[in-house]
């Protein structure tokens, strides 16, 4: 099970899908977006569509079936995309608690 408290802090509930059935070859339903975020580097994935930015960086935009090596840019051509990507992206940060880089205590 997966605690509800550490050292007196609350955990937020475990989120996400189990990769099991994927380890045992089987198929699963795929997550709609897949989210992360790393000392202020940023990126969601839908499908094969990934918005990504590095630290201070702006948006960038990339069809992974179509450009694997993330060599060509397309955030202009897919306005809308772009807005649903930012938006989901910005709603899981602040439902986990992602806190501006460098994190100053």
């Amino acid at each position: 099970t997966y605690p509800e408290e550490f050292n007196g802090h609350q955990i937020k509930p475990m989120q996400g899908k189990s990769l099991l059935p994927i380890f045992k070859g089987k198929n699963r339903k795929p997550h709609k977006y897949i989210y992360w975020e790393h000392e202020s580097n940023k990126a969601i994935r839908k499908g094969d569509w990934k918005l990504v930015a590095e630290h201070d960086r702006s948006w960038e935009l990339y069809n992974l079936g179509e450009d694997p090596t993330e060599t060509n840019n397309i955030i202009g051509e897919h306005p809308a995309l772009v807005k649903e990507l930012k938006t989901a992206w910005q709603q899981w940060a602040d439902s986990v608690g992602v806190r501006p880089w460098p994190i100053e205590e």
